[in-house]
């Protein structure tokens, strides 16, 4: 809204720029007081929305004792970590928020390779020790096979 178009003694529209750095479109449905409609942010868009429906984007927990007196997440708009929200995985511009891993999908993937790997290495290594004990067996039944150890029960001589 034009600020010179803003009646005397109607607040102004506070608004924040909320900016999608994934490859996904991003869309929260916002339910303001029966009436129910959804904001779309496309990839590397940034757009401004009403800033009233902040916490409706973003749940955040900023740590301060002062928010958690009011309840378990921050009302007053602090930085903080981003713990849920309709899409928390928009960023507001300005702001040094940081999403929980546990809502990062890039994150969940990561781990989720990290584990695959730490599995694979794990299989690595558990065959790493049967094929030595296989192979010092073999080793053992050549020697026995050769002769070159003498077999129970028998003396030289």
């Amino acid at each position: 809204m034009d600020r010179q178009m803003v009646p005397a003694g109607v607040p102004e529209r506070r608004m924040t720029a909320w900016h999608n750095p994934t490859k996904r479109a991003q869309s929260v449905v916002i339910n303001d007081t029966g009436n129910a409609f959804a904001f779309v942010v496309q990839p590397g868009e940034t757009k401004e929305l009403d800033s009233r429906y902040d916490r409706a984007i973003n749940t955040r927990d900023c740590g301060r004792e002062d928010c958690h007196r009011t309840g378990w997440f921050c009302t007053r708009g602090h930085d903080g970590n981003v713990v849920g929200g309709g899409a928390p995985l928009l960023r507001r511009v300005g702001h040094s928020d940081t999403l929980d891993p546990s809502l990062d999908p890039d994150a969940q993937a990561r781990k989720s390779v990290e584990a695959e790997i730490d599995r694979e290495v794990e299989r690595e290594r558990i065959l790493a020790g049967a094929r030595a004990r296989r192979s010092a067996e073999l080793e053992e039944a050549n020697k026995l096979l050769a002769g070159d150890r003498p077999v129970r029960g028998k003396t030289g001589g």
